[in-house]
């Protein structure tokens, strides 16, 4: 924390920073982009609910 003092660099403006930074890769992830999509298609209702069961399993 001396050397953001040093820099002049306001650590309250760096903190809202760091978290608008991870609110908009938060809203930018692949799930949330595939739900927003998918909602938008017009698919029957069990290829819809497939879709969504595999975007939920976690890929190793």
């Amino acid at each position: 924390m001396q050397e953001v003092f040093c820099i002049d660099i306001d650590p309250a403006e760096q903190r809202k920073a760091i978290v608008r930074e991870a609110k908009i890769a938060a809203a930018n992830s692949f799930e949330v982009v595939a739900i927003e999509w998918l909602s938008k298609q017009k698919y029957a209702s069990a290829i819809h609910d497939k879709a969504l069961y595999l975007l939920a399993v976690p890929f190793l």
